[in-house]
């Protein structure tokens, strides 16, 4: 059976965040999309550990 998985810790917010909200803050770090208020205090060094996360392309990576 396969296991769903719904959040994820993500070490550049430092807490665990929904699937959707790690996939958009991927996107963000991307330059795919324009950061909303909530991101604005993140930073070039915030997002450069989001490109790092190994979850960006296994959700089940530690």
């Amino acid at each position: 059976m396969v296991k769903v998985i719904e959040e994820v810790y993500c070490p550049m917010m430092g807490k665990v965040v929904d699937v959707g909200y790690c996939n958009e803050l991927q996107m963000i770090a991307d330059k795919a999309v324009k950061p909303m208020p909530e991101e604005a205090h993140l930073t070039a060094s915030d997002f450069a550990v989001c490109k790092e996360c190994p979850k960006r392309y296994d959700l089940s990576a530690e």
